[in-house]
């Protein structure tokens, strides 16, 4: 027998039941071993990042916060400064000098939190991701037969071509993508 793919897209060549099952599973455990591989390598990353930053201080959060005074320095530095110039202790071209060396200094400070939080969020983000896949391939790893459950949970689109070949689009296959990229960041990190 086939698998019922929905109204409309029935394929010119049937794929049996049996092999259509065999090469959805091939892909998936595929998948589920790519996944493994990176879990294990971003552990290891993530181990020697931490490593790293706790030898050298060099924490986000720690950063955010030291970025933060900064900011509130700089912006009370400012303030102050135009109290000095109207008791006179400036005139007002060196105001303006002063002042805008403070607010660039003050903006370049505010751009790199801002770069730091959103790439704080982003690996957040990945990270979550990366659990929700992590339990999924926990959950179905060991499986022998493709299911209804075990598709819902993976595959995103099946497709049978025209010339008969099979086209599996993945779901989390974004996330996978991100991912490699947060080891890649990682590998540099702690190179």
């Amino acid at each position: 027998s086939n698998h019922d793919l929905g109204a409309g897209t029935c394929p010119l060549k049937a794929i049996p039941k049996q092999e259509l099952d065999q090469a959805v599973l091939t892909v998936l455990k595929k998948q589920m071993q790519l996944v493994l591989r990176k879990e294990k390598q971003l552990a290891q990353l993530i181990e020697r990042a931490r490593v790293e930053e706790a030898a050298s201080g060099l924490f986000s959060q720690k950063r955010e916060r030291q970025l933060q005074k900064l900011i509130d320095q700089r912006s009370k530095a400012i303030t102050d400064l135009y109290a000095d110039w109207k008791s006179g202790l400036f005139d007002q071209e060196e105001y303006a000098l002063l002042k805008g060396e403070l607010v660039r200094q003050r903006e370049d400070s505010e751009k790199e939190l801002e770069m730091l939080r959103s790439e704080s969020e982003k690996r957040a983000r990945i990270l979550r991701n990366r659990k929700k896949i992590s339990d999924l391939v926990e959950k179905y790893y060991d499986c022998r037969e493709v299911t209804p459950e075990i598709v819902a949970a993976f595959i995103q689109k099946l497709q049978v071509e025209k010339d008969g070949s099979l086209k599996i689009t993945l779901k989390y296959r974004d996330e996978l993508k991100e991912l490699e990229s947060l080891c890649e960041i990682l590998k540099k990190e702690v190179a």
